[in-house]
């Protein structure tokens, strides 16, 4: 069987649900604590597709600032909360700021999450989300474990076509 690590950088600001996506993804547990993002917190996750095994090494970041180095990532996974429209220009200012250094081998993937959220308005509508170049959108969720490993299964076909 192959194995094939990518280096992924997770972005978003504090109470987004950066961790519990982690959490969820890692151990298959929801986090009812907010948990604050440790700089440069680093997790592993593998998963398996065509007989291949796929290891992400995920780092966890507040801001671009925290990274040294964006060319050792394949991806960036940019978070934001739905319910939480500041969040939500974060997300636009990290897009806009890696927009310049992206390159044709990187991809970046917006993760709209708490959807299931109910008991708040969703602020966010997926038509003020604008995509560029090498950019994918998925609405998420750590509470329900909705749409958990697609961004990973999008990091993995991206990589196939890069090759």
């Amino acid at each position: 069987m192959k194995k094939n690590m990518f280096q992924v950088c997770m972005i978003g600001s504090n109470k987004v649900g950066k961790s519990s996506l982690l959490e969820r993804l890692t151990t298959h547990r929801f986090l009812k604590e907010y948990a604050m993002t440790q700089p440069l917190k680093n997790v592993q996750f593998a998963m398996s597709m065509a007989e291949t095994n796929y290891t992400f090494s995920i780092d966890q970041v507040t801001s671009l600032d925290q990274i040294e180095n964006l060319s050792k990532y394949i991806a960036f996974l940019i978070v934001f909360d739905v319910t939480d429209r500041n969040s939500f220009k974060e997300t636009v200012k990290h897009l806009e700021s890696l927009k310049k250094s992206l390159t044709q081998n990187q991809i970046c993937i917006v993760l709209g999450n708490k959807i299931d959220v109910h008991d708040r308005h969703h602020k966010v509508q997926p038509n003020e989300i604008t995509l560029a170049r090498h950019t994918t959108f998925f609405y998420t969720s750590a509470k329900s474990n909705y749409n958990q490993e697609k961004p990973y299964y999008s990091i993995i076909n991206f990589w196939k076509t890069c090759k």
